[in-house]
């Protein structure tokens, strides 16, 4: 049913103002439930529920429960992981037509971990809708509606020049183990550029006499590039980039 409802009836997202920010602002966005269905859709704000072996009844709410996954990315291959939750309490019935949308604005504070960080974050902001019951018609459902969730790129302030032409700006970063640019280029890298800069770095990170915080810190930028979380050594990385480069060559 849960599958059901979010592939015929509702859709369910988080919407940013933009995809990148300077440290310091503020991330805006909003949470989006649409109806996708040809009928009515009404979500109760509250719902009686019977208490098993009891003759009272208890109210139950919907709630939107939203998440942030904070990710800061520091050279020396430091990577930050933290999270936050946020319940939100849904106060009206929502009542979709055909179409219609709900949306809750969300607000969150890039100066609120670790301000001083010179360095590239991500938000990942995503969540669920509890809702006490979702009605289409004369059906009922109790599913959980799972929200897409999107990532907000943090960059510290001033990072606009290094936007431009960032595959050569990795390139120098390199060629003057410039650790502190280095994460910040490779997260503006474009989807053009992977593969290119996917090839610079495994070569520097391999190449005889690599400073080991030069190498700690590629291996930062590889986690960013292709989303992998291998250890802190080469060796994971080298077997995952020739095993890549067979079935690439294949």
């Amino acid at each position: 049913k849960r599958e059901s409802v979010q592939r015929t009836i509702l859709d369910a997202f988080v919407l940013l103002s933009r995809e990148r920010f300077s440290l310091g602002e503020m991330i805006e966005g909003e949470i989006v439930i649409q109806n996708i269905s040809g009928q009515t859709v009404v979500i109760p704000a509250t719902r009686s529920t019977s208490i098993v072996g009891q003759t009272s009844s208890a109210e139950a709410k919907s709630v939107l429960h939203a998440t942030v996954a904070f990710t800061e990315y520091r050279p020396f291959d430091m990577v930050i992981r933290n999270s936050q939750d946020r319940m939100i309490i849904i106060d009206n019935d929502i009542n979709l037509k055909p179409g219609g949308v709900f949306r809750v604005p969300i607000s969150i504070d890039s100066r609120a971990l670790d301000p001083s960080s010179p360095t590239y974050r991500t938000y990942e902001l995503g969540g669920t809708l509890h809702p006490t019951i979702v009605k289409v018609g004369e059906a009922t459902f109790t599913s959980r509606i799972a929200l897409r969730p999107v990532t907000a790129h943090v960059f510290p302030r001033n990072y606009e020049h290094l936007a431009e032409a960032p595959l050569e700006r990795l390139k120098d970063a390199l060629r003057r183990s410039a650790l502190t640019h280095l994460p910040i280029v490779a997260a503006l890298l474009r989807k053009d550029d992977a593969n290119e800069a996917r090839s610079l770095l495994f070569a520097a990170m391999n190449e005889v006499g690599c400073a080991e915080p030069l190498r700690q810190t590629i291996i930062t930028c590889l986690r960013i590039i292709t989303g992998e979380r291998f250890g802190g050594t080469p060796t994971e990385w080298n077997n995952w980039y020739r095993t890549l480069d067979k079935k690439e060559s294949s």
